[in-house]
């Protein structure tokens, strides 16, 4: 068909460009409401909700200018407030940047270039995502992008053309700045372009109509930025991560920030693939003589993001939107690239169907995650505060944890009160929840019958748990779940009384180095612990701490590490004298029965796992582990799987059977040589298939000439086999001492079950284990310095030696302690040596095993000498030290010193003090 003379073939590229806008503005259309409003785009509202000086004094002191929320003032007046109408507005701006896109590209590389980098523009899921957001980034790429677009026509003008461009160029300039401080990288960019062509004269105009103007326009507000980030509170102090920044960065620029279209594993595999492709298309493109060169277009993607970069080393806070006009390069680089490919080659038209394929792969991947993908859905704070409305009787206040919060209410539930913890107007990290609030809470809940908390970013503003944990002592918690947001409504059977909180049922008085103090701890249910701390100061290093739970007997089951006041509460962040504090929870291995079991704990660097050491009140050393109350674990032994148990912890099956009791696991016997006295305490798991008797084991050791011994000793202190039920898994230990007197040689640890001194079945045999010689010693000897204490009935310490009796700071001395044992103990003891300055402090110490053997092992009037190495540190003042002995008994992993007796006596602090040492 023929056209008439006056009339033009229509341009294929203009109703494709078309086609794309069209498409464009269906995808930010598509499920535009399905989500409800984010905090930022409540903050968006509330701005444009304020008066006129009102949003400039908040704007001042914001890391955004209000230019896009003085638009918005205006949009929402004509379109109205719904979340429709809201996101709206950056709905129009990204379709309008869409449209730029082609100008831009068109300019940069011809309409071909321009149609394709507005398709890649089109269904960029990043821009999508931005479009469908109440917040000023589609602005600020359409404003990148038109001023980007001007500025090249400015720079390819005759000096009478830049001077009509300079106006729009101006205006664009001063609104991006308006619109972002970010928005500096860019025009730093265009000024480094302009400064490479080297025209002087071209320069200084340049300066002139445009810089010189814009600086002016911006001029009022340049105060506003200079104190902009120094008042920013809402990032934590440190170096920032630059393989973060890279990371999330490029996956951005490609198919959108991670967490909001893809997962970060999935992004970075697509950004290596794109990224690959694209550069295999810049190469060509590169190659391609009568192509126009990419310079331009990858400089607008490396420049904004360098410079951007730098800033963010000096304000480490980072999110990758700040990225967002690094992008305006990487469709215009797809568009040159994918034009640049001959599609009447073979090798061209592969390249750009594979290129093809991978830009739409990569694109529909974000956009799917975006739409479908739950687990991108943003925080639901439209059904979290519905519930509230719904369900919520007049005598219950609305508590926000994470006060900041409070616009995102304001915007759902308008003329309802609510009590913000903190009450600031945007997020603050240093101001965290502790339990000076109990007033201001106490206030708001008078009356009360029950209370609203809502949760979203408390990890932050109560790191640990403080309105959570005192609401939970008021009354019980119904949880409501949303995406992201946290619900709980709590009723209270009486009126709340917060007085005296927090309530420490099991006080402490240990003392930690470094000021601080271990208040004690609650048990709320059996299944959490809360343990409550206070420093002097702020500790130096990150700390943890360890909860170990033991039976009657002294047998771990269960041990928990933990941050003292959570994870997201770690000790550099404390504050002097504030009460911090952990719920912890407890998980007993499996086996452990229900029933009272001994709490203790301890506290060490993180770092290095180094423990911290505990003062007793005069300021010396009195070990590492702070024993605590009974905790009570409600632990289950019907039910479970004994070959699963037997692997959990790490047994050996067995398949021993007396009656209805069976041996269904064991642990590791030693390996080296048992001396006489030596404890061993092996885990046992047993399985039940009937009623049980009062069961005891009889344990001992048989020689291959059939000698031997058996004593009898309780199957488990802690959990009497009365109590035990048909159908029960229940972990146990044997506790074995080898007797004093035993004969060296091979022997077999042998088993068997008691019932009313009955045996059930045969012994069973544990496992083959070798007791040594022992050379004993009766001789006395005369120690220097000689002495009459006996410790806990059985251990006469004779005597010292010293050598030498005079040291200077850094140096060291060896104490020879002499030992005769008057009875055998039925436990093993540990001594203390400690080196006493005339301060009265502890300046070296040596904790141990006395004489090198175990004191289950001695035998009366037996003699037993060994040397101890005491180290002088360098700060130690000069004069006369004196040597301070004594036992202890560590059987529940604490120091109790026994009983030191002296001529009828008992010694002033369970110790002899013995000798002078004269420090020079």
């Amino acid at each position: 068909m023929r056209t008439s003379g006056h009339q033009r073939p229509r341009d294929p590229i203009i109703g494709a460009t078309l086609a794309i806008a069209s498409l464009a503005l269906g995808l930010r259309l598509y499920h535009l409401t399905a989500q409800s409003l984010s905090y930022d785009e409540a903050v968006s509202v509330l701005l444009a909700r304020m008066s006129w000086p009102d949003m400039l004094r908040w704007t001042a002191t914001d890391v955004q200018p209000p230019l896009y929320y003085a638009l918005l003032r205006f949009w929402t007046g004509l379109a109205g407030q719904s979340e429709y109408a809201l996101r709206l507005l950056s709905v129009f701006a990204s379709v309008a940047a869409v449209a730029g896109f082609y100008r831009l590209a068109a300019e940069v590389g011809g309409k071909r270039t321009g149609m394709l980098a507005a398709a890649v523009a089109a269904v960029h899921p990043w821009y999508v995502w931005q479009a469908q957001d109440t917040r000023m980034y589609s602005l600020l790429i359409l404003l990148g992008v038109l001023s980007s677009y001007l500025f090249r026509r400015w720079l390819g003008a005759a000096e009478g053309g830049q001077r009509r461009a300079s106006v729009p160029l101006v205006f664009c300039y001063a609104a991006i700045l308006y619109t972002h401080y970010l928005g500096a990288a860019l025009l730093a960019y265009h000024f480094l372009v302009l400064a490479a062509t080297g025209r002087g004269q071209v320069v200084r105009r340049y300066l002139i109509r445009v810089g010189l103007p814009t600086v002016v326009a911006y001029l009022p507000w340049l105060p506003a930025v200079l104190s902009t980030y120094r008042a920013d509170t809402s990032y934590y102090q440190g170096p920032l991560k630059l393989t973060e920044v890279a990371r999330k960065g490029f996956i951005s620029l490609f198919v959108g920030a991670p967490g909001e279209t893809v997962l970060e594993p999935t992004g970075l595999r697509l950004y290596l693939l794109m990224g690959g492709v694209l550069l295999i298309l810049l190469v060509g493109l590169l190659a391609a003589k009568r192509s126009r060169n990419p310079w331009f277009s990858l400089g607008l993607v490396l420049v904004p993001a360098l410079l951007t970069g730098l800033l963010l080393l000096i304000v480490p806070k980072f999110n990758p939107r700040y990225l967002i006009l690094a992008s305006i390069g990487i469709p215009l680089l797809w568009g040159q690239g994918l034009a640049a490919m001959s599609l009447r080659r073979a090798s061209g038209a592969a390249i750009a169907l594979v290129a093809g394929a991978c830009l739409v792969s990569g694109s529909a991947i974000g956009l799917q995650g975006m739409f479908a993908d739950p687990r991108f859905t943003r925080a639901d704070f439209r059904s979290a505060i519905g519930t509230i409305l719904s369900q919520r009787q007049p005598a219950e206040p609305v508590i926000l944890s994470s006060g900041h919060i409070y616009p995102v209410m304001e915007y759902y539930a308008p003329g309802v009160s609510y009590v913000p913890f903190p009450p600031s107007r945007v997020l603050a990290v240093g101001e965290v929840l502790d339990f000076s609030v109990v007033p201001e809470l106490a206030q708001a809940l008078a009356g009360a019958d029950g209370a609203w908390l809502l949760l979203w970013q408390d990890e932050v503003t109560d790191p640990m748990g403080v309105l959570p944990y005192i609401l939970g002592q008021a009354g019980d918690a119904e949880e409501f779940s949303f995406w992201h947001v946290r619900l709980r409504h709590y009723r209270f059977p009486a009126a709340p009384d917060l007085s005296h909180m927090p309530r420490i049922g099991d006080p402490s008085q240990c003392a930690f180095e470094g000021g601080i103090r271990l208040l004690g701890m609650t048990q709320g249910d059996e299944d959490e612990l809360s343990v409550f701390w206070q420093a002097n100061t702020v500790p130096e290093q990150d700390l943890r701490a360890q909860l170990e739970l033991r039976d009657g007997a002294g047998h771990l089951v269960a041990r928990q590490h933990f941050a003292p006041a959570g994870d997201d509460y770690p000790s550099h962040l404390w504050r002097p004298g504030q009460v911090v504090f952990a719920s912890v929870p407890l998980a007993p291995d499996p086996g452990v029965p229900p029933g009272s079991y001994q709490a203790a704990i301890t506290l060490y660097r993180a770092a290095t796992g180094e423990p911290l050491t505990l003062l007793d009140p005069a300021g010396n050393p009195a070990g590492q582990v702070c024993p605590l109350g009974k905790v009570q674990l409600g632990g289950a032994t019907e039910g479970l799987d004994p070959v699963a148990a037997a692997r959990e912890l790490g047994l050996s099956p067995r398949q021993d059977r007396w009656e209805s009791l069976g041996l269904v696991g064991i642990g590791a016997c030693p390996e080296a040589p048992l001396v006489p006295g030596q404890s061993l305490t092996i885990p046992l798991l047993w399985q039940t298939t009937g009623e049980l008797p009062a069961v005891e084991l009889g344990v001992g050791l048989r020689y291959a000439d059939g000698t031997g011994s058996t004593a009898q000793v309780p199957l488990s202190s802690a959990y009497p086999t009365q109590e035990w039920k048909p159908g029960s898994v229940v972990r146990t230990w044997l506790d074995f001492r080898v007797p004093a007197d035993a004969p060296a040689g091979e022997a077999e640890l042998i088993v068997e079950a008691l019932a009313a001194a009955s045996s059930l079945g045969p012994p069973a045999s544990i496992c083959q284990v070798t007791v040594t010689n022992i050379a004993r010693q009766y001789d006395l000897p005369s120690p220097d310095w000689p002495s009459e204490a006996v410790f806990g009935g059985f251990a006469r310490l004779v005597g010292l030696d010293v050598e030498p009796a005079s040291v200077a700071p850094g140096e060291s001395l060896t104490v020879q302690i002499h030992w005769q044992a008057t009875e055998t103990p039925d436990r093993n003891y540990e001594v203390f040596v400690h080196l006493i300055g005339p301060d009265g402090r502890v300046w070296a110490q040596f904790d141990g095993e006395p004489a090198g053997r175990p004191t289950a092992g001695w035998v009366p009037g037996e003699v037993l000498s060994f040397s101890h190495r005491l180290d002088l540190p360098g700060g130690a003042p000069s004069g006369e030290y004196h040597l301070e002995v004594g036992m202890v008994d560590t059987h529940w992993g604490t120091a109790i010193r026994l009983a030191a007796i002296s001529q009828g006596s008992r010694l002033p602090a369970d110790a002899a003090i013995l000798g002078t040492i004269q420090v020079r």
